[in-house]
Protein backbone atom coordinates (compact mmCIF):
# COMPACT_ATOMS: atom_id res chain seq x y z
CA UNK A 1 0.00 0.00 0.00
CA UNK A 2 0.97 3.70 -0.81
CA UNK A 3 0.59 6.30 2.09
CA UNK A 4 -2.14 7.28 1.21
CA UNK A 5 -3.91 3.95 1.01
CA UNK A 6 -2.18 3.14 4.50
CA UNK A 7 -4.60 6.28 5.98
CA UNK A 8 -7.48 5.06 4.31
CA UNK A 9 -6.63 1.12 5.64
CA UNK A 10 -6.20 2.60 9.18
CA UNK A 11 -9.26 4.64 9.23
CA UNK A 12 -10.84 1.60 8.04
CA UNK A 13 -9.80 -0.31 11.08
CA UNK A 14 -11.46 1.85 13.38
CA UNK A 15 -14.79 2.49 11.90
CA UNK A 16 -15.00 -1.31 11.98
CA UNK A 17 -13.78 -1.10 15.67
CA UNK A 18 -16.29 1.66 16.43
CA UNK A 19 -19.06 0.04 15.01
CA UNK A 20 -18.52 -3.10 16.00
CA UNK A 21 -18.71 -2.10 19.09
CA UNK A 22 -21.67 0.34 19.02
CA UNK A 23 -24.10 -2.90 18.54
CA UNK A 24 -27.25 -3.48 16.35
CA UNK A 25 -29.32 -1.44 18.02
CA UNK A 26 -28.86 1.80 15.87
CA UNK A 27 -27.70 0.21 12.64
CA UNK A 28 -30.71 -2.03 12.22
CA UNK A 29 -32.71 1.18 11.66
CA UNK A 30 -30.85 1.77 8.90
CA UNK A 31 -31.67 0.12 5.74
CA UNK A 32 -29.21 -2.31 4.35
CA UNK A 33 -26.32 -1.25 6.61
CA UNK A 34 -25.53 -4.35 7.99
CA UNK A 35 -25.13 -6.25 5.29
CA UNK A 36 -23.36 -3.32 3.51
CA UNK A 37 -20.84 -3.13 6.33
CA UNK A 38 -20.57 -6.97 6.39
CA UNK A 39 -19.15 -6.60 2.89
CA UNK A 40 -17.18 -3.95 3.96
CA UNK A 41 -15.10 -5.64 6.59
CA UNK A 42 -15.09 -8.32 4.27
CA UNK A 43 -13.15 -6.82 2.00
CA UNK A 44 -10.93 -5.06 4.31
CA UNK A 45 -9.69 -8.34 5.54
CA UNK A 46 -8.96 -8.91 2.13
CA UNK A 47 -7.02 -5.88 1.99
CA UNK A 48 -5.05 -6.99 5.06
CA UNK A 49 -3.71 -10.54 3.08
CA UNK A 50 -3.42 -8.94 -0.29
CA UNK A 51 -1.62 -6.06 2.13
CA UNK A 52 0.72 -9.05 3.26
CA UNK A 53 1.33 -10.70 0.11
CA UNK A 54 2.67 -7.54 -1.19
CA UNK A 55 4.47 -7.14 1.44
CA UNK A 56 6.48 -10.27 1.49
CA UNK A 57 7.08 -9.73 -2.30
CA UNK A 58 8.26 -5.97 -2.34
CA UNK A 59 10.95 -6.94 0.71
CA UNK A 60 9.63 -9.82 2.98
CA UNK A 61 12.52 -11.62 2.26
CA UNK A 62 14.93 -9.20 3.36
CA UNK A 63 12.92 -9.06 6.82
CA UNK A 64 13.42 -12.63 7.07
CA UNK A 65 17.61 -12.08 5.76
CA UNK A 66 18.19 -9.46 8.31
CA UNK A 67 16.59 -11.35 11.40
CA UNK A 68 18.88 -13.90 9.98
CA UNK A 69 21.86 -12.50 9.60
CA UNK A 70 21.39 -10.76 13.25
CA UNK A 71 21.69 -14.42 14.82
CA UNK A 72 24.35 -15.87 12.35
CA UNK A 73 26.43 -12.75 13.83
CA UNK A 74 25.45 -13.08 17.51
CA UNK A 75 26.55 -17.05 17.18
CA UNK A 76 29.51 -15.99 15.11
CA UNK A 77 30.45 -13.35 17.38
CA UNK A 78 30.26 -15.79 20.42
CA UNK A 79 32.80 -18.26 18.82
CA UNK A 80 35.32 -15.18 18.05
CA UNK A 81 35.57 -13.98 21.51
CA UNK A 82 36.31 -17.50 22.90
CA UNK A 83 38.95 -18.03 20.21
CA UNK A 84 40.05 -14.36 20.99
CA UNK A 85 39.97 -15.04 25.02
CA UNK A 86 42.39 -18.66 24.68
CA UNK A 87 44.77 -16.53 22.21
CA UNK A 88 44.60 -14.35 24.85
CA UNK A 89 45.77 -17.38 27.39
CA UNK A 90 48.42 -18.29 25.07
CA UNK A 91 49.89 -15.37 24.20
CA UNK A 92 49.36 -15.72 20.53
CA UNK A 93 48.99 -12.21 19.22
CA UNK A 94 48.36 -12.91 15.66
CA UNK A 95 45.20 -15.29 16.72
CA UNK A 96 44.28 -12.26 18.68
CA UNK A 97 43.76 -9.80 15.76
CA UNK A 98 42.34 -12.39 13.80
CA UNK A 99 39.40 -12.07 15.70
CA UNK A 100 39.32 -8.53 16.23
CA UNK A 101 35.42 -8.56 14.91
CA UNK A 102 32.83 -5.99 16.35
CA UNK A 103 29.04 -6.60 16.39
CA UNK A 104 28.35 -3.47 14.91
CA UNK A 105 31.34 -3.52 11.97
CA UNK A 106 29.56 -7.12 11.29
CA UNK A 107 25.93 -6.46 11.02
CA UNK A 108 27.26 -3.41 8.67
CA UNK A 109 29.15 -5.22 6.20
CA UNK A 110 27.62 -6.61 2.82
CA UNK A 111 26.15 -9.52 3.43
CA UNK A 112 28.58 -11.87 1.29
CA UNK A 113 31.29 -9.94 3.42
CA UNK A 114 29.88 -10.66 6.78
CA UNK A 115 28.77 -14.54 5.63
CA UNK A 116 32.71 -14.73 4.29
CA UNK A 117 33.96 -13.54 8.32
CA UNK A 118 31.62 -16.38 9.98
CA UNK A 119 32.52 -18.53 7.89
CA UNK A 120 36.18 -17.97 8.72
CA UNK A 121 35.51 -17.67 12.21
CA UNK A 122 33.63 -21.14 13.03
CA UNK A 123 36.84 -22.64 10.68
CA UNK A 124 39.05 -21.35 12.88
CA UNK A 125 37.21 -22.66 15.60
CA UNK A 126 36.33 -26.50 14.12
CA UNK A 127 40.28 -26.34 13.98
CA UNK A 128 40.94 -25.59 17.81
CA UNK A 129 37.94 -26.85 19.02
CA UNK A 130 39.92 -28.98 21.42
CA UNK A 131 41.73 -26.15 22.92
CA UNK A 132 38.95 -23.67 23.14
CA UNK A 133 36.23 -26.52 24.63
CA UNK A 134 37.22 -25.41 28.33
CA UNK A 135 36.29 -21.73 27.20
CA UNK A 136 33.01 -22.39 26.21
CA UNK A 137 33.24 -23.70 22.69
CA UNK A 138 30.91 -27.21 23.07
CA UNK A 139 30.42 -29.28 19.57
CA UNK A 140 26.73 -27.77 20.03
CA UNK A 141 27.73 -24.10 20.45
CA UNK A 142 29.70 -24.88 17.04
CA UNK A 143 27.28 -26.71 15.40
CA UNK A 144 24.43 -23.70 16.25
CA UNK A 145 27.01 -21.45 14.39
CA UNK A 146 27.53 -23.27 11.70
CA UNK A 147 23.24 -23.69 11.11
CA UNK A 148 22.73 -19.92 11.93
CA UNK A 149 25.16 -19.23 9.25
CA UNK A 150 23.98 -21.63 6.70
CA UNK A 151 20.38 -20.14 7.49
CA UNK A 152 21.96 -16.74 6.80
CA UNK A 153 23.50 -17.75 3.87
CA UNK A 154 20.74 -19.47 1.81
CA UNK A 155 18.50 -16.46 2.53
CA UNK A 156 21.14 -13.75 0.39
CA UNK A 157 20.33 -14.62 -3.00
CA UNK A 158 16.84 -15.17 -2.77
CA UNK A 159 15.25 -13.25 -5.82
CA UNK A 160 12.64 -10.68 -5.68
CA UNK A 161 8.94 -11.36 -6.70
CA UNK A 162 8.22 -10.51 -10.20
CA UNK A 163 7.27 -7.25 -11.51
CA UNK A 164 3.96 -8.82 -13.23
CA UNK A 165 3.09 -10.96 -9.87
CA UNK A 166 3.47 -7.51 -7.60
CA UNK A 167 1.42 -5.50 -10.44
CA UNK A 168 -1.56 -7.82 -9.88
CA UNK A 169 -1.54 -7.66 -6.66
CA UNK A 170 -1.75 -3.66 -7.00
CA UNK A 171 -4.42 -3.96 -8.77
CA UNK A 172 -6.34 -6.64 -6.80
CA UNK A 173 -5.72 -3.90 -3.61
CA UNK A 174 -6.93 -0.51 -6.17
CA UNK A 175 -10.26 -2.66 -6.97
CA UNK A 176 -10.49 -3.32 -3.32
CA UNK A 177 -10.43 0.07 -1.87
CA UNK A 178 -12.59 1.31 -4.84
CA UNK A 179 -14.84 -1.54 -3.56
CA UNK A 180 -14.49 0.14 -0.26
CA UNK A 181 -15.52 3.74 -0.83
CA UNK A 182 -18.41 2.57 -2.45
CA UNK A 183 -19.35 0.66 0.48
CA UNK A 184 -18.89 3.45 2.42
CA UNK A 185 -20.40 6.05 0.48
CA UNK A 186 -23.63 4.13 0.82
CA UNK A 187 -23.48 3.82 5.00
CA UNK A 188 -22.26 7.68 4.89
CA UNK A 189 -25.82 8.34 3.20
CA UNK A 190 -27.26 6.48 5.67
CA UNK A 191 -26.01 7.43 8.60
CA UNK A 192 -26.69 11.56 7.02
CA UNK A 193 -30.49 10.37 7.92
CA UNK A 194 -29.19 10.29 11.78
CA UNK A 195 -27.89 13.45 11.91
CA UNK A 196 -31.29 14.95 13.24
CA UNK A 197 -32.80 12.04 14.94
CA UNK A 198 -29.51 10.57 16.88
CA UNK A 199 -26.73 13.57 16.55
CA UNK A 200 -24.49 11.66 19.25
CA UNK A 201 -24.65 8.97 16.65
CA UNK A 202 -24.06 10.83 13.58
CA UNK A 203 -20.78 12.79 14.94
CA UNK A 204 -18.71 9.84 16.48
CA UNK A 205 -19.31 7.84 13.33
CA UNK A 206 -18.16 11.12 11.51
CA UNK A 207 -15.26 11.27 13.81
CA UNK A 208 -14.28 8.05 13.28
CA UNK A 209 -14.92 8.19 9.36
CA UNK A 210 -12.39 10.77 9.01
CA UNK A 211 -8.87 9.43 7.45
CA UNK A 212 -5.92 10.83 9.55
CA UNK A 213 -2.57 12.37 7.49
CA UNK A 214 0.23 10.87 9.23
CA UNK A 215 1.94 13.96 8.30
CA UNK A 216 5.20 11.97 7.55
CA UNK A 217 5.24 9.41 10.38
CA UNK A 218 5.69 6.20 8.58
CA UNK A 219 3.98 2.94 9.97
CA UNK A 220 6.62 0.52 11.06
CA UNK A 221 4.73 -2.08 12.26
CA UNK A 222 1.81 -3.35 12.72
CA UNK A 223 -0.01 -6.89 13.20
CA UNK A 224 -2.94 -8.84 14.58
CA UNK A 225 -3.26 -10.63 18.21
CA UNK A 226 -5.26 -13.86 18.34
CA UNK A 227 -5.98 -16.80 20.59
CA UNK A 228 -5.35 -20.18 19.92
CA UNK A 229 -8.77 -20.44 18.81
CA UNK A 230 -8.01 -17.58 16.17
CA UNK A 231 -10.12 -15.01 18.50
CA UNK A 232 -8.90 -11.11 18.33
CA UNK A 233 -7.57 -10.42 21.93
CA UNK A 234 -7.90 -6.86 22.86
CA UNK A 235 -5.91 -5.18 25.44
CA UNK A 236 -2.68 -6.57 25.07
CA UNK A 237 0.55 -4.43 25.90
CA UNK A 238 2.55 -4.15 23.24
CA UNK A 239 6.14 -3.19 23.97
CA UNK A 240 9.44 -2.19 22.03
CA UNK A 241 11.83 -3.39 24.74
CA UNK A 242 15.10 -1.25 23.92
CA UNK A 243 13.54 2.26 23.51
CA UNK A 244 10.47 1.64 26.22
CA UNK A 245 7.67 2.68 23.49
CA UNK A 246 4.51 0.97 24.32
CA UNK A 247 1.06 0.23 22.52
CA UNK A 248 -2.22 -1.76 23.62
CA UNK A 249 -4.46 -3.64 20.89
CA UNK A 250 -7.57 -2.66 19.70
CA UNK A 251 -10.69 -4.72 20.07
CA UNK A 252 -9.98 -6.54 17.01
CA UNK A 253 -6.54 -7.81 18.46
CA UNK A 254 -5.22 -4.77 16.10
CA UNK A 255 -1.97 -2.54 16.97
CA UNK A 256 0.94 -0.56 15.29
CA UNK A 257 4.04 1.05 15.68
CA UNK A 258 5.13 4.50 13.67
CA UNK A 259 8.68 5.49 13.15
CA UNK A 260 10.56 2.44 14.90
CA UNK A 261 14.24 2.82 14.80
CA UNK A 262 15.69 0.30 12.61
CA UNK A 263 17.38 -2.83 13.14
CA UNK A 264 16.01 -5.34 15.07
CA UNK A 265 13.98 -4.75 18.24
CA UNK A 266 12.66 -7.10 20.60
CA UNK A 267 8.75 -6.64 21.02
CA UNK A 268 7.12 -8.12 23.89
CA UNK A 269 2.97 -8.85 23.84
CA UNK A 270 1.65 -9.26 27.80
CA UNK A 271 -1.53 -9.54 29.31
CA UNK A 272 -3.16 -10.66 32.27
CA UNK A 273 -3.99 -14.12 32.02
CA UNK A 274 -1.90 -15.44 29.16
CA UNK A 275 1.94 -16.25 28.47
CA UNK A 276 4.39 -13.08 27.58
CA UNK A 277 6.21 -13.38 24.16
CA UNK A 278 9.04 -11.41 23.10
CA UNK A 279 9.85 -11.73 19.74
CA UNK A 280 12.61 -10.12 17.61
CA UNK A 281 11.50 -7.94 14.57
CA UNK A 282 13.77 -6.62 12.04
CA UNK A 283 12.93 -2.45 11.09
CA UNK A 284 14.15 -1.85 8.24
CA UNK A 285 13.72 1.68 6.84
CA UNK A 286 11.27 2.84 3.95
CA UNK A 287 9.34 -1.29 4.71
CA UNK A 288 6.63 -1.44 7.20
CA UNK A 289 7.27 -4.82 9.05
CA UNK A 290 3.81 -7.19 9.57
CA UNK A 291 3.90 -9.71 13.08
CA UNK A 292 0.71 -11.29 14.20
CA UNK A 293 0.79 -13.37 17.06
CA UNK A 294 -0.97 -16.51 18.77
CA UNK A 295 -0.75 -15.88 22.50
CA UNK A 296 -1.04 -19.40 24.98
CA UNK A 297 -3.76 -18.54 27.72
CA UNK A 298 -1.45 -19.31 31.02
CA UNK A 299 -4.16 -22.01 32.04
CA UNK A 300 -3.42 -24.18 28.95
CA UNK A 301 0.25 -24.24 29.56
CA UNK A 302 -0.89 -25.31 33.32
CA UNK A 303 -2.98 -28.31 31.97
CA UNK A 304 -0.06 -29.71 29.45
CA UNK A 305 2.59 -29.16 31.89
Amino acid sequence: MNANQENRFSMFLVLIDYLTNLGTGVLSSLPEFLQTFQLFSANVEKLRLKNEQQRKMLGGYRIEKTIGKVEAVNTGLNLAQIIRAYAVAINDVILQNEMKFTRSILLRKRDNDTAADLAAIIKKATLLQADILPYGATPAVIEKATNDLNNFSSNIPLPRASINARKVVTQDIKILFQENANYLKFMDDLVLTKRISDNEFYRAYTANRKVVNNHGKKLALRGIITDANSKPIAGVTVAVRDIKVETKSTDKGYYEFKNLPKGTQIITFSRAGFITQSIPVAIIATQRAEQNVTLQAADEQATTT
